[in-house]
């Protein structure tokens, strides 16, 4: 289920002494693992260090490994911007560098960052998500021709169970602001069901690199057979 992209994926992780630090840590350890992500494609940066050094950590972490076109962090975030030292002013340039190693393929950025999604709504954008730092990068990857999306949570929570999580798509070849929805809507029967899942199994490692539709199936098959495919911590 989980797929070979772990030699494609790039996961930067916050690191530190305090409860948030450790448990931003260890979910993406628990991610890698769940997606066979090499040690060598796992970067970690102490919140200790100044923002210079983080966003130098990031380029730094592009530039080891051969081609990324998946890129997860795990840390700290909010509206204009996340703890690897990115915002609504400088992210462009993260965005450019994203598309030297994505190449052709289409790009997943994961944000498990909290209220990285959080914005304004328009006739477009019903979900909220206008002039925030993912939908910023989401207008960066349309501006450069790039495919693919920004998975970020709308509201503040647990890094990987937040259930308020929304996929901000770049599709250039359809229109300038491409299509933006909830994963889950959270005024659906099966958001009970969702949250829940989130919280009790690897679901949450896989659930951003599926589609709002493939999401309501597996919501819709009964525990027995969801277990088979997604166990149980």
């Amino acid at each position: 289920m989980n797929g070979d992209y772990g030699h494609l994926t790039c996961v930067m992780h916050m690191e530190g002494v305090k409860p948030d630090e450790r448990e931003f840590s260890a979910e993406a350890r628990k991610f890698a693992k769940f997606h066979r992500v090499p040690d060598s494609n796992m970067f970690s940066v102490f919140g200790a260090q100044t923002t210079e050094s983080r966003r130098a950590a990031t380029y730094s972490a592009l530039k080891k490994i051969k081609g990324c076109s998946r890129f997860v962090f795990f840390g700290h975030g909010w509206k204009s911007g996340f703890q690897l030292g990115w915002n609504l002013n400088n992210v462009w340039q993260l965005v450019e560098e994203f598309e030297k190693k994505a190449k052709d393929d289409p790009l997943a950025i994961v944000l498990y960052s909290c209220s990285t999604a959080e914005g304004a709504s328009d006739p477009g954008d019903l979900v909220g998500t206008q002039g925030g730092i993912a939908d910023k990068i989401r207008d960066c990857m349309v501006s450069r021709g790039i495919t693919g999306y920004v998975a970020a949570h709308r509201t503040a929570g647990h890094t990987t169970r937040n259930p308020y999580l929304v996929r901000i798509s770049s599709e250039p070849d359809k229109c300038p602001q491409s299509a933006t929805e909830w994963y889950m809507d959270p005024k659906s029967t099966l958001w009970k069901t969702w949250t829940s899942r989130l919280s009790r199994t690897v679901f949450r490692y896989q659930a951003p690199f599926l589609t709002n539709y493939e999401i309501n199936g597996f919501m819709t098959k009964d525990d027995f057979d969801f277990r088979k495919i997604f166990e149980r911590e």
